[in-house]
Formats: C-alpha cells, structure tokens, sequence
C-alpha cells in the first residue's frame, strides 16, 4: 500500500475531532487534523480575497486546533493556485479558498484543470457584492443612466479591471439585461479603473464597494446599484439591480472551500462542519460585513457544488450569448 493510499484510508476512519466519536482503538493522534492545514489563496498578498482568506484561516484554525498556513500561490486570474490544489494529494491538507475568478476563467479559456471534475467544493463561505458605479456628471439613477445609453446607442463606454475579469462580465451581462449598447474600456486593475471613471473618461464601471468607497464618499462617483439579490445590510438604502429595472441582474464574486477531488467524504464532512462553525462567530461576521463580504455559515457540500456548478453555467451562457473573447 502506498502512502496516499493509506492517507486516504485514515481519512476515512479517523475524523472523530470533527465528527463525534472515535473509532474503537483510535487515538487522538490519528485523527484528523494532526498536523497543519495549508489553504491556497490564488491571489497576492493585500487584496480582497488574501485578506478574507486569512482572517478566514485563522478562525479555522480555532476550530481545527491545527495551524491552517494561507499561502498564496497567485497568476493567470487565480488559475496557477487552483491547479495546484486540483494536483495536491486529496486527504485534507491542501484546501483552496477559490473564488469567483473560476467560473469566468472557465467560460473564457481551456484551463489546466477541469473545474468540474478537479476540485471539490466543501462550503461556500462567502459572497462580494459588486455595486454599480457612475461617472459624477452621469445620470445618479440606474433608470437614467440606462436611459443615457439607449438615446445614443454606441456612445457610452464603461471601464472594467481588464478583460474577462468579474467587472467586465457583469456589465456585459448589464448590456444583455437591459439592451443597451455600450462599449469596453478594459484597465490594468481596479484602481485606474476607478480613479478614469471618477474623471469622467468612463461613464460607469462595476467594482466591489471595498474598493470604490473612498472615491463614493469624496462624492467622486455616484453609487446606482448593488448586485446582489437581496439589499446589503452594510448599505440598505442602496437599490438591487433588479429592484432598479433590470430583471435577473445579479453582480457579485464569492468565496468557496475547495479541496482536490477524491478527497473522501468523510473528510468534506468534517471540513464543511468546521467551515460553518468558523463563519458562525458572530463577531466575525462583524468584521466581514464591514470588509463588504456577507459570509455564508450554513451551507453544505452538496449546496456548495449546486451554487458552483451553477455559476459555471451563468458566466459560460452570458460568454455565448455576449460574443466575449479574451486574446
């Protein structure tokens, strides 16, 4: 028997920290975890995801009472870090805080790994709300702006952090929601993005509130929308893009527990369970929501690869429909 055998078949017997129980004649020693947890956040240091992925990981850790150790393994849209987890031995230890960058990359490219078959969701942990943004001397309403671009079909341009990013899909499915035609001025990043809009170079952009808040509160970019299905409790008096006219809009990234594929079940078991106790600390929560992130504390493994699987489908059909290609 070879050692990733084995390791699977402790896997599969050894998980009473996490399950309840031991299996007769088992001791503390062999269950899982004993030893550190890796999480493979695919994105630098700094950002949005590396911040959540660490403040998430050090709540894991309380609840596995093992280190969980963030690396970032970052380039080609988050890809290199997913393909290194779709490659790690599946028994535990290699974990992918994966983000919404996978079903985009999907719909766009071939990648290195098949994002259905690869990677294994164990708990959607949270979701990023992208909010609309205008540029200061653009209509302040989503009504108007949309009104704006119907009246000069062609004229209006939108800027985006680069092509094939959240941003640029969200408002090519804006275009495909509303009808309107706009076009793409894609940037190197969020901040040149922003900071053209706010100039007026660009009639609006979509962009995660984290990032845009300080240009909104120096009154530099009006605020129209938020995109996600219910109003934020951060900002409740910001309308849904479907509340502001615009039927099945959504815009939002998110955040998923992922381990590599033919990890046992068990073991998603254990790690869904303590995922959701993690996410369940009140004050935690706090903390995310005043970071834009409404964390997720109650879902399953089977929910989290319905959630999954069916952004795969979204990003893949508004692709199509789009006629979106990215050199």
């Amino acid at each position: 028997m070879n050692a990733g055998s084995l390791r699977r078949m402790l896997g599969l017997a050894m998980v009473s920290l996490l399950v309840g129980g031991s299996p007769s004649g088992a001791t503390a020693q062999e269950a899982y975890p004993n030893r550190p947890v890796k999480l493979v956040i695919p994105f630098a240091p700094g950002g949005p995801t590396d911040v959540f992925g660490r403040l998430f990981a050090q709540r894991l850790a309380e609840v596995l009472r093992q280190p969980v150790v963030p690396e970032n393994r970052a380039g080609a849209g988050g890809s290199i870090g997913v393909h290194a987890v779709a490659q790690a031995e599946p028994d535990g230890y290699t974990l992918l805080f994966g983000t919404g960058s996978i079903a985009t990359a999907a719909a766009l490219t071939k990648l290195p790994f098949d994002p259905r078959k690869d990677i294994e969701p164990v708990a959607h942990v949270g979701t990023v709300p992208l909010v609309l943004l205008s540029a200061p001397t653009m209509p302040k309403t989503l009504a108007a702006l949309l009104a704006a671009a119907k009246a000069s079909p062609g004229r209006l341009t939108y800027g985006s952090a680069g092509p094939g990013t959240t941003t640029h899909l969200a408002a090519e499915m804006l275009k495909l929601r509303a009808g309107i035609d706009v076009a793409h001025v894609p940037y190197r990043g969020s901040g040149p993005a922003l900071q053209d809009t706010a100039a007026g170079t660009t009639a609006f952009l979509f962009e995660t509130i984290t990032a845009a808040k300080p240009l909104v509160d120096a009154g530099k970019l009006n605020l129209l929308a938020i995109g996600t299905p219910k109003r934020s409790p951060v900002m409740p008096e910001v309308p849904t893009l479907e509340e502001s006219g615009v039927p099945g809009m959504i815009a939002y990234t998110w955040n998923v527990l992922f381990v590599p594929a033919r990890t046992p079940a068990p073991l998603v078991a254990a790690l869904n369970r303590a995922a959701n106790q993690a996410l369940s600390d009140p004050a935690f929560a706090r903390k995310m929501l005043e970071l834009a992130t409404e964390v997720v504390a109650d879902s399953t493994p089977a929910s989290a690869k319905a959630f999954y699987f069916g952004e795969l489908d979204l990003w893949a059909a508004t692709v199509k429909a789009a006629g979106v290609k990215v050199d």
